[in-house]
């Protein structure tokens, strides 16, 4: 099992054991505004594995490529793309030329080897982190060539409760109250085999090595 399964496997099961303890608690009538609270939480939660699951395949992408150790001609040309712009090679006059020659240097000699942190450090919104819905993550897909014709309007729903919650525009009574735990255990249903698709086709490009040049597959 990869790294990438297993990541999704055990932050799933957080979410589903969570789910199933505001079920138990929601039978005891007495705590009926903790469980609006508890089920704004599980929004969070459900947000927190889009956004996981979403980070950890690009994450995985980008070590395949490091341990394989390409060099920047036997990678595919979306590759390519990612491993200029970790570089972020604009050249104005500014007097760093000599700074930027180095990085020139090191996009043509050295094999890629692109960390996820350091890449969001430079390009804070190419992978729209904070902003994930099944569009946005057809859109990061494609930045790797990868066609996804999956969809699930639950994602844009917990995308925008997660940013009300997060920006205190409406409060965790508020959004739990709209929703029962019945409600919840579906949308988590649909969310899990949204990304459940998403994990698959990270799987299927890695092991057909569909980062590699097509001169070189």
């Amino acid at each position: 099992m990869s790294d990438l399964q297993d990541f999704f496997d055990e932050r799933k099961q957080e979410v589903d054991t969570f789910i199933q303890f505001i079920g138990r608690v929601e039978e005891q009538s007495i705590y009926t505004e903790e469980i609006k609270i508890l089920k704004s939480q599980a929004i969070l939660m459900l947000y927190n594995l889009i956004e996981g699951t979403v980070n950890k395949g690009i994450e995985t992408i980008f070590n395949k490529v490091s341990d394989k150790e390409l060099s920047h001609h036997e990678a595919s040309h979306q590759i390519c793309i990612i491993w200029l712009r970790y570089f972020k090679l604009h050249l104005g006059d500014d007097g760093q030329h000599d700074n930027r020659l180095s990085s020139v240097n090191k996009f043509i000699n050295e094999s890629i080897d692109i960390d996820i942190t350091t890449f969001r450090e430079k390009n804070s919104s190419y992978f729209k982190g904070g902003s994930l819905d099944s569009g946005a993550i057809k859109e990061i897909l494609k930045k790797f060539s990868i066609e996804f014709n999956h969809s699930e309007y639950k994602l844009k729903e917990i995308k925008k409760e997660r940013n009300f919650l997060a920006h205190g525009e409406k409060s965790f009574t508020e959004i739990g109250q709209s929703k029962t735990v019945e409600e919840v255990k579906e949308t988590m249903s649909k969310v899990i085999e949204f990304l459940s698709l998403y994990v698959a086709e990270i799987e299927k490009y890695l092991n057909e090595e569909l980062y590699r040049s097509t001169i070189g597959r």
